[in-house]
């Protein structure tokens, strides 16, 4: 019997969507409201608020380690005895992972400063695009196809992830102009 059988389809959409994005949005708000994004600076000198720039570099970075958590559940949920996911649905989750992760890797050095934002804004909106692309699948058609649910939600969970750092950064570099939406 499949643990989700019994449960409602509020209940389903409450924990593989709702929560994860209220939490999502509820830590953007924290970030924004109280500052949570400062630089830390030397002994005696007060924190400064992180620039634009630094900001989408620090979701960069967040992206990156959502996506790594994604190859890592997989790894481990196939590495158990009986697996806990058919070959072909873990390739079809790592490749995505892949995917995302190759992006990144192109995204990465374009954001090494305004300059190089404004002149590769094209190529910076195309990679996020790109990302978000590749999780969007993935995230829409819901079932992974991994037996353990608390397995399901954690792989879930860390392709929205990947998803809403991907728009955290469009949405920040744009709001400084600094890329154009």
């Amino acid at each position: 019997m499949n643990i989700l059988e019994n449960r409602s389809g509020f209940e389903l959409w409450w924990e593989n969507f709702a929560l994860p994005l209220i939490w999502m949005t509820v830590g953007a708000l924290a970030c924004t409201c109280f500052g949570c994004a400062r630089v830390q600076t030397t002994a005696g000198v007060p924190t400064r608020q992180a620039t634009p720039l630094e900001q989408a570099l620090a979701y960069n970075d967040s992206l990156a380690q959502a996506n790594k958590a994604i190859a890592q559940a997989v790894i481990n949920a196939n590495g158990t005895t009986p697996p806990l996911l058919s070959n072909d649905q873990a390739n079809k989750i790592l490749i995505a992972q892949s995917r995302i992760a190759d992006f990144d890797r192109q995204l990465t050095p374009l954001l090494v400063s305004a300059a190089s934002v404004t002149a590769s804004a094209a190529k910076i909106s195309q990679l996020l695009d790109e990302i978000k692309a590749a999780a969007n699948p993935l995230i829409q058609g819901g079932d992974l196809g991994i037996k353990d649910a608390k397995t399901q939600q954690e792989v879930l969970s860390a392709f929205r992830n990947v998803y809403n750092f991907a728009d955290l950064i469009v949405n920040v570099l744009g709001q400084a102009g600094l890329l154009k939406a």
